[in-house]
C-alpha cells in the first residue's frame, strides 16, 4: 500500500513539474513575442 502511494506522489509531482515548465516556457515565448513586436 505504501509503495503505491509513493509511486502516485512521485507521478503527480512529475506531472506537476512538467506543467510548471510548460507554463514557464509558454509565458516566456509570449513575453519574447510581445518584446519583439514592440521594437
Amino acid at each position: 500500500m505504501e509503495d503505491t502511494l509513493m509511486l502516485q506522489s512521485i507521478y503527480y509531482s512529475s506531472v506537476y513539474m512538467k506543467k510548471e515548465i510548460e507554463l514557464k516556457l509558454a509565458s516566456e515565448k509570449v513575453l519574447g513575442e510581445t518584446h519583439i513586436s514592440e521594437q
